[in-house]
């Protein structure tokens, strides 16, 4: 590729890794937009960086953060907030009934819901028991899978509300952010864990 000239070099971000610019080549008619990197994998990319740099073109503008970019980073980190939401509600829990933990969650009540309706019907296996979060094999009857049933229901509900609080929460901290250091930062999570 043959430069003819360069426009408007600005650095692309703050760590100056980068310049956008436009330039024309001898091969094109007009001029084109261009990200020159200092390591780029076509050596016209690295010498466009290193010419930029040296100033032959002008100085290179500051990088400038504009609305648009702060709001695309927030709505990017708005968005990996729901995707932690959808993670966290559909993992598995651990809840608590007759000193014993139980696995719940939706795979959970996904298995036990045939199980309490072959219950209803008396259609147990002699014998049946349920295997509780501890991997201990429980001998169990359709009243107490009915009270399984029941009090993992309520362990997802009081699960997923804390979820749906906390989500909330991280959604009104990202929308009050306005630096894009302190947006990147944001992790989201359960607030013992950021």
């Amino acid at each position: 590729m043959n430069i003819e000239n360069i426009q408007a070099p600005e650095w692309a971000n703050k760590e100056h890794t980068a310049i956008n610019c436009r330039v024309k080549f001898a091969e094109f008619d007009e001029f084109l937009p261009f990200t020159a990197c200092p390591n780029d994998f076509e050596e016209h990319g690295r010498l466009i960086y290193s010419e930029l740099e040296s100033g032959k073109y002008g100085p290179v503008a500051p990088f400038i953060v504009t609305d648009k970019m702060v709001e695309d980073l927030r709505n990017q980190k708005l968005a990996e907030i729901s995707n932690w939401r959808d993670v966290q509600e559909n993992a598995n829990i651990i809840f608590e009934l007759g000193n014993r933990r139980w696995d719940g969650g939706k795979a959970s009540q996904a298995r036990l819901a045939p199980v309490v309706m072959a219950g209803s019907a008396g259609q147990l296996p002699e014998g049946f028991f349920w295997t509780d979060a501890d991997n201990h094999d429980v001998p169990v009857n359709f009243a107490f899978l009915q009270q399984l049933e029941a009090a993992m229901v309520q362990a997802m509900v009081k699960h997923g509300f804390r979820i749906h609080e906390r989500q909330r929460q991280m959604k009104e901290d990202v929308t009050q952010l306005t630096d894009m250091s302190a947006i990147i930062a944001y992790q989201p999570g359960w607030a013992e864990e950021a």
